[in-house]
């Protein structure tokens, strides 16, 4: 049975309607390019000061797994997050503060929410792959009552 996973949209009624059915919502040029780009070269610039202090969070290797989250300080994944960038460049307050895809949050978690709750929230400021550390996305699993089953 073929099933019509959310497509990118420009529609704000379309993506909550996708959100509330699949989980997820692909909104389309949610960032204008100018502030996508301002936001890049801040997230690269974060991430490398970091790197120089020894607190950067990498995952994705041998020593440790994807999305193994603990204290340990072993920082050879190829993948690096960096947490809380609300507090990290006015920039991320700008896109919080300025662009629709907030109201998709909103439609799912009320009209008042703290940033740091929102944890599965996902702002693609390039494209992700394989090589670069895609994500598995699981259609409809927060109707679970569950975790997905590990793949």
């Amino acid at each position: 049975m073929k099933q019509n996973y959310p497509k990118p949209t420009i529609s704000l009624k379309t993506a909550k309607n996708d959100l509330k059915k699949w989980g997820y919502c692909l909104l389309e040029n949610a960032i204008p390019k100018n502030l996508n780009t301002k936001s890049m070269e801040r997230l690269i610039e974060q991430a490398e000061a970091e790197k120089r202090l020894n607190i950067a969070y990498e995952d994705g290797s041998k020593e440790k797994k994807w999305g193994e989250f603990n204290n340990k300080n072993t920082n050879v994944g190829i993948n690096q997050r960096v947490w809380m960038l609300p507090n990290k460049g006015k920039v991320f307050l700008d896109i919080l503060q300025n662009h629709n895809y907030v109201d998709c949050i909103k439609e799912i978690v009320g009209e008042e929410f703290l940033v740091s709750s929102v944890s599965n929230v996902l702002i693609m400021l390039n494209g992700m792959s394989e090589e670069n550390g895609g994500t598995l996305i699981v259609p409809g699993s927060h109707l679970f009552g569950r975790h997905p089953d590990k793949i």
